[in-house]
Formats: structure tokens, sequence, C-alpha cells
């Protein structure tokens, strides 16, 4: 008999022994965090429970905050977030390790009048719409933001 011909075979055999091992042990990984990421984690929790019965996966969309709170604490095996670790808190958590998993598109809207000429052109810049998530914008006629609008915008201080 060809040798050759019981390779492949002894390759089958070993992944389906390889395979048979990871649903034989019972593995809980919960996760919690970023409520953007929530649906494609809980996506990915299902098909793995779906695929692996004896375990238990689960995802809350509780914040990034709350993800990384959770995590420091051990009561969540890993955190979803768009937060990076501080330099200290990175230092006290010298296990906790920081991956890119996913990367998700966000939208800006605002509360001008869309319809008024004087706004219908209303530009961000990147450094407008950092100081506005960073809260130190608060109203629309802010220097960042004004800066980069032609005069003829009429941006009010609300």
């Amino acid at each position: 008999m060809d040798s050759s011909l019981l390779f492949p075979w002894k390759r089958i055999i070993l992944c389906i022994v390889c395979l048979h091992s990871m649903f034989v042990f019972a593995v809980n990984i919960h996760g919690a965090g970023s409520s953007i990421a929530s649906p494609v984690y809980q996506l990915v929790m299902f098909c793995h429970q779906v695929l692996n019965a004896t375990s238990e996966f689960s995802y809350q969309g509780i914040g990034s905050g709350a993800g990384i709170r959770q995590l420091e604490a051990r009561s969540a095996d890993f955190a979803g977030s768009e937060i990076i670790l501080s330099s200290s808190a990175y230092e006290s958590n010298k296990d906790i390790q920081m991956y890119p998993t996913m990367a998700v598109g966000v939208a800006l809207y605002h509360n001008l009048d869309l319809f008024a000429e004087k706004t219908r052109n209303l530009v961000l810049t990147r450094a407008a719409a950092a100081k506005i998530f960073l809260g130190h914008a608060y109203f629309w006629d802010d220097v960042e933001i004004t800066s980069t609008n032609t005069t003829s915008l009429f941006l009010i201080h609300q």
C-alpha cells in the first residue's frame, strides 16, 4: 500500500482529535464594555456558543469605561473599548493587554437648521470634532469651529 495515501488521512484524524478536545473542556468567557461594538461581539459569542455547547460566552454593552473597570476588577475576561489605558493604569495591571479588534465609523450630527442658508455649509475639522468630543467646545461659536467656516456662516452661542 502506498504510504503517501495514508498521510492526508493521518492529518484529518489528528484534526478531528484536536477539534474534539476543544469541545470537551468547558470555557466561560465574559466580556463587557463598548456599546457600539456590542452587536458584533454578541454575534461572535453566539457563533462560538453554537460551535461549543459546553462553554458559555457573553458580552455586555455597558460602556467602555465600565468595561475597563470590570476588567481591572477581574469580573470580566475582556473589555471592548475605544479608550486607551493610561500609563499608570497599564503599569498597575501588567497582565492586561490591548489589541485592536474592530473599527467603526462615527457620523456627526448637529442641531443647527440645515435649511437656513447660513448654516448649510458647516465645516467641522478633525480638531474641532475632537474638541467637541473631549468636552472642550460647548458652543457653536467656539473659535475652533468658527475659524474654519466662512464669515457668512452665522454660528450662535448655543
